[in-house]
Protein backbone atom coordinates (compact mmCIF):
# COMPACT_ATOMS: atom_id res chain seq x y z
CA UNK A 1 0.00 0.00 0.00
CA UNK A 2 1.20 3.44 -0.88
CA UNK A 3 2.29 5.77 2.10
CA UNK A 4 -0.29 8.78 1.64
CA UNK A 5 0.31 11.39 4.24
CA UNK A 6 -2.64 14.61 4.60
CA UNK A 7 -1.78 17.53 5.74
CA UNK A 8 -2.34 21.58 5.74
CA UNK A 9 -1.13 23.02 2.50
CA UNK A 10 1.74 25.89 3.02
CA UNK A 11 2.79 28.43 0.97
CA UNK A 12 5.44 26.24 -0.60
CA UNK A 13 2.61 24.20 -2.32
CA UNK A 14 1.01 26.86 -4.69
CA UNK A 15 2.37 25.49 -7.89
CA UNK A 16 1.24 21.91 -7.67
CA UNK A 17 -2.34 22.96 -5.59
CA UNK A 18 -2.47 25.19 -9.11
CA UNK A 19 -1.73 22.23 -11.29
CA UNK A 20 -4.26 20.32 -9.91
CA UNK A 21 -6.76 22.60 -9.59
CA UNK A 22 -6.04 23.42 -13.58
CA UNK A 23 -6.55 20.07 -14.18
CA UNK A 24 -9.95 19.70 -12.55
CA UNK A 25 -10.77 22.99 -14.52
CA UNK A 26 -9.55 21.04 -17.64
CA UNK A 27 -12.39 18.60 -16.37
CA UNK A 28 -15.24 21.08 -16.02
CA UNK A 29 -14.80 22.66 -19.41
CA UNK A 30 -14.53 19.23 -21.00
CA UNK A 31 -17.53 18.01 -18.95
CA UNK A 32 -19.61 21.12 -18.64
CA UNK A 33 -18.31 23.14 -22.04
CA UNK A 34 -21.38 25.47 -22.02
CA UNK A 35 -20.97 26.39 -17.96
CA UNK A 36 -17.46 26.45 -17.93
CA UNK A 37 -13.81 27.10 -19.62
CA UNK A 38 -10.24 26.96 -19.18
CA UNK A 39 -8.91 29.61 -17.06
CA UNK A 40 -5.25 30.76 -17.24
CA UNK A 41 -4.25 31.26 -14.32
CA UNK A 42 -6.83 29.14 -12.29
CA UNK A 43 -5.63 30.68 -8.99
CA UNK A 44 -3.63 33.73 -8.19
CA UNK A 45 -1.05 33.81 -5.26
CA UNK A 46 -3.25 36.47 -3.47
CA UNK A 47 -6.08 34.14 -3.35
CA UNK A 48 -3.63 31.24 -2.52
CA UNK A 49 -2.57 33.63 0.94
CA UNK A 50 -6.02 34.52 1.82
CA UNK A 51 -7.10 30.65 2.08
CA UNK A 52 -4.10 29.27 3.68
CA UNK A 53 -5.00 32.47 6.57
CA UNK A 54 -8.20 32.18 6.57
CA UNK A 55 -9.29 30.75 9.99
CA UNK A 56 -12.91 29.14 8.47
CA UNK A 57 -11.53 28.15 5.33
CA UNK A 58 -8.80 24.61 5.29
CA UNK A 59 -6.84 23.87 2.31
CA UNK A 60 -5.39 19.91 2.98
CA UNK A 61 -2.67 18.27 0.67
CA UNK A 62 -2.40 14.53 -0.63
CA UNK A 63 1.35 13.64 -0.53
CA UNK A 64 2.99 10.40 -1.94
CA UNK A 65 6.66 10.23 -1.98
CA UNK A 66 6.47 13.83 -0.99
CA UNK A 67 4.67 15.55 -4.14
CA UNK A 68 1.48 16.91 -4.30
CA UNK A 69 -1.51 14.24 -5.96
CA UNK A 70 -4.37 15.67 -4.18
CA UNK A 71 -6.27 18.91 -2.67
CA UNK A 72 -8.96 19.71 -0.88
CA UNK A 73 -10.65 23.02 -0.27
CA UNK A 74 -13.09 23.33 2.75
CA UNK A 75 -15.10 26.20 4.28
CA UNK A 76 -16.68 26.45 7.39
CA UNK A 77 -20.74 27.86 6.87
CA UNK A 78 -23.58 29.02 8.67
CA UNK A 79 -26.68 29.12 8.03
CA UNK A 80 -28.16 32.69 7.90
CA UNK A 81 -29.99 34.17 11.37
CA UNK A 82 -33.81 34.31 10.13
CA UNK A 83 -37.34 32.99 10.63
CA UNK A 84 -37.20 30.25 7.94
CA UNK A 85 -33.65 28.28 8.56
CA UNK A 86 -32.50 26.61 11.70
CA UNK A 87 -29.31 27.98 12.70
CA UNK A 88 -26.78 25.50 12.00
CA UNK A 89 -22.68 25.54 10.73
CA UNK A 90 -21.58 22.49 8.50
CA UNK A 91 -18.67 22.36 6.57
CA UNK A 92 -18.66 22.72 3.05
CA UNK A 93 -16.83 21.22 0.78
CA UNK A 94 -15.33 23.49 -2.23
CA UNK A 95 -13.22 21.26 -4.06
CA UNK A 96 -11.59 17.99 -3.99
CA UNK A 97 -9.66 17.14 -6.94
CA UNK A 98 -6.99 14.39 -6.69
CA UNK A 99 -4.09 14.11 -10.07
CA UNK A 100 -5.38 11.49 -12.59
CA UNK A 101 -2.72 9.46 -12.62
CA UNK A 102 -3.60 8.58 -8.57
CA UNK A 103 -7.10 8.28 -8.68
CA UNK A 104 -8.65 5.06 -7.54
CA UNK A 105 -5.91 4.36 -5.05
CA UNK A 106 -7.82 5.85 -1.71
CA UNK A 107 -6.08 9.12 -2.06
CA UNK A 108 -9.73 10.52 -2.39
CA UNK A 109 -11.31 8.67 0.53
CA UNK A 110 -8.33 10.07 2.99
CA UNK A 111 -8.83 13.54 1.75
CA UNK A 112 -12.52 12.67 2.76
CA UNK A 113 -12.00 11.33 6.38
CA UNK A 114 -9.49 14.73 7.12
CA UNK A 115 -12.61 16.89 6.02
CA UNK A 116 -14.33 14.86 8.58
CA UNK A 117 -11.70 15.29 11.21
CA UNK A 118 -11.30 18.89 10.52
CA UNK A 119 -15.06 19.44 10.86
CA UNK A 120 -15.10 16.97 14.41
CA UNK A 121 -12.11 18.68 15.91
CA UNK A 122 -14.28 22.52 15.28
CA UNK A 123 -17.16 21.22 16.82
CA UNK A 124 -19.29 20.48 13.65
CA UNK A 125 -21.29 17.61 12.53
CA UNK A 126 -22.64 17.91 9.10
CA UNK A 127 -20.70 18.20 5.85
CA UNK A 128 -21.88 19.24 2.67
CA UNK A 129 -21.01 19.39 -1.24
CA UNK A 130 -21.94 20.04 -4.38
CA UNK A 131 -21.23 17.63 -7.78
CA UNK A 132 -22.14 18.44 -11.39
CA UNK A 133 -25.06 15.89 -12.08
CA UNK A 134 -22.86 14.66 -15.34
CA UNK A 135 -19.89 13.87 -13.17
CA UNK A 136 -21.47 10.07 -12.50
CA UNK A 137 -18.10 8.94 -11.22
CA UNK A 138 -18.19 11.67 -8.81
CA UNK A 139 -21.20 10.70 -7.79
CA UNK A 140 -21.00 7.33 -7.43
CA UNK A 141 -17.47 8.32 -5.10
CA UNK A 142 -19.65 9.91 -2.73
CA UNK A 143 -22.22 8.10 -2.69
CA UNK A 144 -20.33 5.30 -1.54
CA UNK A 145 -18.78 7.42 1.51
CA UNK A 146 -22.52 8.04 2.70
CA UNK A 147 -23.65 11.06 1.26
CA UNK A 148 -26.82 11.46 0.05
CA UNK A 149 -28.88 13.89 -2.11
CA UNK A 150 -30.21 16.52 -0.16
CA UNK A 151 -31.67 19.09 -2.81
CA UNK A 152 -31.49 19.01 -6.75
CA UNK A 153 -30.96 22.85 -8.60
CA UNK A 154 -32.20 22.36 -11.86
CA UNK A 155 -32.47 24.67 -14.87
CA UNK A 156 -33.78 25.63 -18.40
CA UNK A 157 -32.48 27.13 -21.53
CA UNK A 158 -34.89 29.33 -22.86
CA UNK A 159 -35.06 30.00 -27.05
CA UNK A 160 -35.29 33.23 -27.91
CA UNK A 161 -39.03 33.92 -29.55
CA UNK A 162 -38.78 34.28 -33.50
CA UNK A 163 -40.66 37.22 -34.26
CA UNK A 164 -41.51 38.79 -37.30
CA UNK A 165 -41.27 42.23 -38.56
CA UNK A 166 -45.18 42.99 -37.70
CA UNK A 167 -44.80 41.10 -33.90
CA UNK A 168 -45.77 43.04 -31.34
CA UNK A 169 -44.73 42.12 -28.04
Amino acid sequence: MMDVTIEPATASDLKPVGRLFAEENRFHAELLPELFQVADPIMTPDWFGAVLSNPVQGLLVARVAGQVVGVLLLQEMTNPDDSIFRPRRYLYVDELVVAQAHRRLGIGERLMEAAEQWALYRGISELELNVWERNRGGIAFYEQLGYTTVRRRMKRNLRPPKFSQTSEV
